[in-house]
């Protein structure tokens, strides 16, 4: 057919169109009657640690900002939340409001923004600030319960170590012999954050026998190939290492049972090769054994006095395998070759005994 054959047949059919056009027409006028109209409003906020003087610090503080606000984000349209913000609106559900409401984290950010769709612009914009207000206001009383509680732990922890230390003195004092005394804490302790860092998630371990965060190779196993996996996957909260190339101050470079690869938290993070079969099990709020040169919570105590010890001496920090020779020179004891060496401490000591 030629085109003036069509043309004339839709002349001939002009009704039939302009029916069509009136049908849509009046469809989506009565539409656009039917449908609510739906608002979107946004609250961006943003997951920080305070800071502090030390730049190393500094920077595991904002690793593990990062790695919180994938979790705040979450508990911002988790139940809690949103259960208390709907109490504030009558008539309003906590489903309902579940389902108008999400969070976003934004990518390589301290960033997440909560978005709330509802069909009163004023409501929508409403619910987004309350829920950030109300995100805060739970966290804040939580923290503030685990402060209380940990100040009270800590407290009582200081009170008994306090009272053994004066009961031992008074006995030591009591025999009227040349008595040193001498407190060592092995490590310190620092607040975890996140959840738990799942190490098979980054790489494939099935080569590997494992203990915790500890990767063994099996016999048939490419631990350089694995390795570089890793490095193909990399994650902020953690370092991946051979055995033979961990920084010499560690002292983790040639211990078989140090694994290989070894894998270095960055930050307070827990790792681990593989999810547990028996479930996550207790949650640890604190933890060690972190790089004590990046992280100052890792410090220990050390308190000596007795009469081979100088007053009022305060010293550097220093490696706990150097206190070995320290207390093998107060005994005068000839102490064998070992990690640590009597310089670190020798400004302590008054003078040296005789040694046999």
């Amino acid at each position: 057919m030629t085109f003036e054959q069509y043309l004339a047949i839709l002349v001939k059919r002009w009704y039939i169109i302009l029916i069509c056009f009136l049908f849509v027409g009046l469809g989506a006028f009565i539409g656009s009657k039917l449908m609510k109209p739906v608002y979107l409003s946004s609250a961006l906020v943003q997951v920080v640690i305070r800071a502090s003087s030390n730049n190393q610090a500094d920077y595991n503080n904002l690793i593990a900002s990062n790695q919180l606000v994938q979790t705040e984000a979450d508990l911002a349209v988790g139940d809690p939340v949103l259960r208390e913000v709907a109490s504030h609106y009558p008539g309003l559900t906590v489903n309902q409001l579940a389902g108008g409401a999400s969070s976003t984290t934004k990518t390589n950010t301290q960033l997440f923004e909560i978005d709330v769709l509802d069909q009163s612009p004023t409501r929508a914009a409403s619910l987004a600030n309350d829920i950030v207000a109300t995100l805060i206001q739970q966290q804040s009383q939580a923290i503030q319960r685990d402060n209380t509680q940990a100040q009270q732990q800590i407290q009582q922890n200081v009170d008994q170590t306090s009272q053994q230390i004066n009961d031992t003195a008074t006995k030591i004092a009591a025999l009227h012999l040349p008595v040193d005394l001498i407190v060592v804490a092995d490590h310190g302790m620092v607040t975890l954050q996140g959840g738990p860092v799942t190490l098979s998630d980054f790489a494939d371990l099935g080569d590997f026998h494992t203990e915790g965060s500890f990767l063994y190779p099996k016999p048939d196993a490419d631990v350089q190939e694995t390795y570089e996996e890793f490095l193909a996957h990399p994650d902020s909260r953690f370092k991946i290492y051979r055995r033979a190339d961990m920084p010499a101050y560690l002292h983790f470079d040639a211990n078989p049972r140090a694994g290989d690869p070894v894998i270095v938290p960055n930050g307070p993070f827990t790792l681990r090769a593989h999810v547990s079969s028996e479930g996550e099990g207790t949650k640890h709020r604190g933890g060690h054994g972190f790089n004590p040169r990046t992280m100052p919570e890792m410090k220990a105590i050390f308190f000596a006095g007795g009469p081979d010890v100088r007053p009022g001496v305060q010293l550097k920090p220093f490696e706990n395998v150097n206190i070995y020779p320290f207390i093998a020179e107060i005994l005068g004891l000839n102490a064998p070759a070992v990690d640590g060496t009597l310089d670190v401490l020798r400004p302590a000591l008054k003078a040296p005994r005789h040694k046999p």
